[in-house]
């Protein structure tokens, strides 16, 4: 079956039928990322603020594991982005996050940056949010960001929600942190996760050291 019917079937067929089109499609989406042949999602880039809203059924059917799957592998466009902001705004969508995290650097904005670290508040987006800006980190600009991220730190021994551990959040915060001291917020963050270091005992201050150690600024030591 060819891509455009698969579309088709997603957006006209209901229930079960419906949750089959979406695994179809994006089982076919996989095949065309295998060939080598990104040219063949084309048709797919201009649906893709129609699919956006599935990424919000969190839990309800297959619909949000099979439309992440597909924007982890087609380039997401200024429309795009546009509705995935507009759904943030809605509630607390942890694949929403996750798709604005997968922008490309050409498309990526202060919009994007603002929405992620608000993210970063909610346990159900923290996870989410710490990995964007880690993945990211060499496109933050925003002060705010930086403030965030060390609100994130400074909890490592809270959970997010059932069992889930804030380490996983803590890391990629740290680790967000420390590649922020390559760049142009240097003077902000630098100062900032000494403060923070210096709150910790020695343990915790020789595994967060080494944490940073593997990403900072080459020559940078901090003390304690």
């Amino acid at each position: 079956m060819d891509l455009n019917t698969l579309i088709h079937q997603c957006f006209t067929l209901t229930d079960s039928e419906q949750a089959r089109a979406f695994y179809q499609l994006s089982k076919a989406v996989k095949v065309i990322e295998e060939s080598g042949r990104p040219k063949q999602f084309k048709p797919l880039e201009a649906v893709l603020p129609e699919l956006a809203p599935y990424l919000t059924h969190r839990g309800e059917s297959t619909l949000d594991g099979c439309t992440i799957s597909i924007f982890r592998r087609v380039t997401i466009t200024p429309e795009t982005i546009s509705q995935l902001l507009a759904l943030a705004d809605t509630g607390h969508h942890d694949l929403v996050i996750e798709a604005l995290g997968r922008v490309s650097k050409k498309l990526w904005s202060k919009d994007i940056e603002q929405c992620i670290c608000k993210a970063l508040t909610h346990k159900d987006t923290l996870l989410q949010a710490a990995y964007a800006l880690y993945v990211n980190a060499g496109l933050l600009t925003e002060s705010a960001s930086v403030d965030a991220l060390i609100e994130v730190a400074k909890h490592a021994n809270q959970v997010v929600s059932d069992k889930t551990p804030i380490i996983m959040a803590t890391d990629h915060a740290l680790l967000a942190l420390g590649l922020l001291t390559r760049g142009k917020l240097k003077a902000q963050v630098i100062p900032a996760l000494q403060g923070f270091i210096d709150e910790k005992n020695e343990q915790e201050k020789a595994e967060i050291k080494k944490t940073l150690s593997s990403v900072s600024a080459k020559g940078l030591v901090f003390t304690g």
